[in-house]
Protein backbone atom coordinates (compact mmCIF):
# COMPACT_ATOMS: atom_id res chain seq x y z
CA UNK A 1 0.00 0.00 0.00
CA UNK A 2 2.76 2.37 0.58
CA UNK A 3 4.48 2.15 -2.42
CA UNK A 4 0.69 2.84 -4.18
CA UNK A 5 0.28 5.73 -2.36
CA UNK A 6 3.83 6.89 -3.00
CA UNK A 7 2.97 6.34 -6.62
CA UNK A 8 0.41 8.65 -6.62
CA UNK A 9 1.02 11.54 -3.88
CA UNK A 10 3.43 13.91 -3.56
CA UNK A 11 6.50 13.20 -1.21
CA UNK A 12 6.51 14.03 2.56
CA UNK A 13 9.95 14.92 3.64
CA UNK A 14 10.57 13.07 6.76
CA UNK A 15 14.05 12.77 8.54
CA UNK A 16 14.18 9.36 8.64
CA UNK A 17 13.26 8.41 5.19
CA UNK A 18 15.76 7.56 2.59
CA UNK A 19 16.74 10.58 0.15
CA UNK A 20 15.32 8.23 -2.85
CA UNK A 21 12.06 8.20 -1.01
CA UNK A 22 11.54 12.09 -1.70
CA UNK A 23 11.95 11.68 -5.67
CA UNK A 24 8.78 13.19 -7.00
CA UNK A 25 6.83 10.23 -8.98
CA UNK A 26 5.54 11.49 -12.47
CA UNK A 27 1.76 10.34 -11.74
CA UNK A 28 1.58 12.34 -8.54
CA UNK A 29 0.67 15.16 -11.11
CA UNK A 30 -1.98 14.16 -12.09
CA UNK A 31 -4.34 14.47 -9.21
CA UNK A 32 -5.85 11.54 -9.17
CA UNK A 33 -5.13 10.96 -4.96
CA UNK A 34 -5.64 13.41 -2.61
CA UNK A 35 -4.80 13.38 1.37
CA UNK A 36 -7.07 13.77 3.99
CA UNK A 37 -5.53 13.77 7.26
CA UNK A 38 -4.94 10.77 9.73
CA UNK A 39 -4.37 8.30 6.94
CA UNK A 40 -7.11 8.88 5.26
CA UNK A 41 -7.21 9.52 1.07
CA UNK A 42 -9.63 10.73 -1.34
CA UNK A 43 -10.25 10.32 -5.08
CA UNK A 44 -11.19 13.25 -6.41
CA UNK A 45 -14.34 14.16 -8.70
CA UNK A 46 -12.72 16.21 -11.68
CA UNK A 47 -12.93 17.04 -15.39
CA UNK A 48 -10.50 14.71 -17.15
CA UNK A 49 -9.44 16.77 -19.85
CA UNK A 50 -6.88 14.02 -21.10
CA UNK A 51 -9.67 11.40 -21.30
CA UNK A 52 -9.64 10.42 -25.15
CA UNK A 53 -13.20 10.66 -26.78
CA UNK A 54 -12.71 7.56 -28.22
CA UNK A 55 -12.30 6.33 -24.47
CA UNK A 56 -15.28 7.97 -23.05
CA UNK A 57 -17.80 6.89 -25.86
CA UNK A 58 -16.87 3.47 -25.43
CA UNK A 59 -17.64 3.78 -21.94
CA UNK A 60 -20.78 5.38 -22.55
CA UNK A 61 -21.85 2.71 -25.06
CA UNK A 62 -20.65 -0.05 -22.52
CA UNK A 63 -22.32 0.95 -19.76
CA UNK A 64 -25.55 1.45 -21.91
CA UNK A 65 -25.29 -2.00 -23.14
CA UNK A 66 -25.06 -3.92 -19.83
CA UNK A 67 -27.90 -1.63 -18.29
CA UNK A 68 -30.26 -4.10 -20.21
CA UNK A 69 -30.28 -7.63 -20.79
CA UNK A 70 -29.98 -9.29 -24.30
CA UNK A 71 -32.51 -9.00 -26.40
CA UNK A 72 -33.72 -5.78 -24.90
CA UNK A 73 -33.72 -3.03 -27.02
CA UNK A 74 -33.15 -0.53 -23.74
CA UNK A 75 -34.06 2.65 -23.93
CA UNK A 76 -32.68 6.01 -26.37
CA UNK A 77 -31.68 8.23 -23.25
CA UNK A 78 -30.08 8.28 -20.19
CA UNK A 79 -29.70 10.41 -17.41
CA UNK A 80 -26.52 12.39 -16.43
CA UNK A 81 -27.12 11.67 -13.15
CA UNK A 82 -27.09 7.47 -13.98
CA UNK A 83 -23.78 8.17 -16.38
CA UNK A 84 -21.82 10.10 -13.35
CA UNK A 85 -22.69 7.74 -10.54
CA UNK A 86 -24.05 4.21 -11.02
CA UNK A 87 -21.99 1.30 -10.59
CA UNK A 88 -19.81 0.74 -13.53
CA UNK A 89 -20.88 4.17 -15.09
CA UNK A 90 -18.10 6.26 -16.63
CA UNK A 91 -18.54 9.16 -14.42
CA UNK A 92 -18.00 6.62 -11.56
CA UNK A 93 -15.13 4.82 -13.45
CA UNK A 94 -13.09 7.97 -14.58
CA UNK A 95 -14.11 9.84 -11.33
CA UNK A 96 -15.60 12.68 -13.39
CA UNK A 97 -18.02 15.70 -12.01
CA UNK A 98 -21.14 16.54 -13.47
CA UNK A 99 -19.62 19.72 -15.47
CA UNK A 100 -17.06 17.73 -16.26
CA UNK A 101 -18.99 14.70 -17.72
CA UNK A 102 -21.13 17.37 -19.85
CA UNK A 103 -18.04 19.35 -21.12
CA UNK A 104 -16.82 15.92 -22.66
CA UNK A 105 -19.90 14.48 -23.87
CA UNK A 106 -20.65 17.88 -25.71
CA UNK A 107 -17.25 17.67 -27.36
CA UNK A 108 -18.01 14.20 -28.88
CA UNK A 109 -17.89 13.66 -32.20
CA UNK A 110 -21.12 13.13 -33.95
CA UNK A 111 -19.56 9.65 -35.62
CA UNK A 112 -20.09 8.17 -31.58
CA UNK A 113 -23.88 8.38 -31.98
CA UNK A 114 -24.33 10.54 -28.66
CA UNK A 115 -25.89 13.57 -27.90
CA UNK A 116 -25.71 15.43 -24.84
CA UNK A 117 -29.39 17.22 -23.99
CA UNK A 118 -30.42 19.85 -20.95
CA UNK A 119 -34.24 20.67 -21.65
CA UNK A 120 -36.39 21.62 -18.90
CA UNK A 121 -33.92 20.52 -16.05
CA UNK A 122 -34.04 17.18 -17.41
CA UNK A 123 -29.84 16.29 -18.19
CA UNK A 124 -29.82 13.43 -20.04
CA UNK A 125 -27.98 11.91 -23.32
CA UNK A 126 -29.40 10.56 -26.26
CA UNK A 127 -28.29 7.65 -28.11
CA UNK A 128 -28.89 8.40 -32.03
CA UNK A 129 -30.34 6.15 -34.96
CA UNK A 130 -27.48 3.87 -36.19
CA UNK A 131 -25.20 4.51 -33.17
CA UNK A 132 -22.29 2.71 -33.26
CA UNK A 133 -21.20 -0.36 -31.33
CA UNK A 134 -18.94 -0.46 -28.67
CA UNK A 135 -16.23 -2.87 -30.63
CA UNK A 136 -16.51 -0.46 -33.48
CA UNK A 137 -14.29 2.23 -31.76
CA UNK A 138 -11.58 0.28 -30.30
CA UNK A 139 -10.12 0.01 -33.92
CA UNK A 140 -10.13 3.86 -34.77
CA UNK A 141 -7.01 5.65 -34.02
CA UNK A 142 -7.03 8.04 -30.96
CA UNK A 143 -7.39 11.37 -31.90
Amino acid sequence: MDVFLRTYLPPQPHPRRPVEDTFDCPLAELGLLRPLGGGSFALPRGPRPSLPAEVLAFAVHEFWQDLWSPGESGQDTLTLERLLYDAGSPGAAFRMDDRGLVAALEALPRKYGLEYDETAGLRQVRRRRGFRRPVELLGEPLQ
